[in-house]
């Protein structure tokens, strides 16, 4: 449903936003989805698929003036993460919905949330596989 869910909703939208010529999408991703991991690469793989997909859409909706935001959570302090071992740099989910909404109003196209994620996904995206899947993380 990462994907798929987000995709059929999406692709059924489209065709309405640019007819409309106006408007903003705003989806919800991961970080996840920046690098195959060893701990949850079938999540990563349905959210780099969806990362690539938006990418695409961005660039068909564009052209009619409407614009499409993806966003990044890291670790946000929910119910499903509570009293997970390890949790660290999370983000309530009052910060990340004023994030969603600062973004958008920029018409930003990748947004990491908390901001510095995108430091820290930088450096993970550059560590050689080799050296990468050596890693527990």
């Amino acid at each position: 449903m990462n994907y798929t869910g987000a995709v059929s909703v999406l692709h059924r939208l489209a065709p309405y936003l640019e007819e409309q010529g106006d408007g903003h999408v705003v989806v919800l991703s991961s970080v996840a989805g920046d690098r195959g991991r060893l701990k949850n690469y079938v999540y990563g793989s349905a959210k780099a698929g969806l990362n690539a997909y938006l990418q695409g859409l961005r660039a068909r909706l564009f052209r009619r003036g409407v614009s499409v935001t993806t966003v990044k959570p890291g670790f946000m302090d929910t119910d499903m993460t509570w009293g997970i071992e390890g949790m660290f740099l999370v983000a309530s989910p009052d910060q990340a919905a004023r994030a969603c909404l600062k973004a958008a109003g920029k018409r930003r196209h990748v947004v990491y949330v908390p901001f510095f994620w995108w430091g820290i996904m930088t450096i993970i995206r550059h560590i050689p596989e080799f050296i990468f899947k050596k890693m527990n993380i």
